[in-house]
């Protein structure tokens, strides 16, 4: 297999790159393909168990900058 080296990688977001406090930026990620280091486990994929396990995230790690 050949790859191809002309290929230009496009730049990443500057807060991916940056130095930040641990979970000061975080991504929520609900459609199963896990890219996380902190895993919560959801009762349901509603509104109100989403809030929950925010909220709980929160008052252990703090309110972070970032969501995406």
């Amino acid at each position: 297999m050949r790859h191809n080296t002309n290929q230009i990688t496009p730049p990443l977001p500057e807060d991916r790159v940056s130095y930040v406090a641990v979970f000061e930026v975080i991504g929520v990620d609900m459609d199963g393909t896990f890219r996380a280091v902190h895993l919560d486990l959801f009762i349901s994929l509603s509104t109100k168990a989403f809030i929950q396990v925010s909220r709980i995230f929160i008052a252990r790690l703090g309110h972070p900058a970032v969501t995406r």
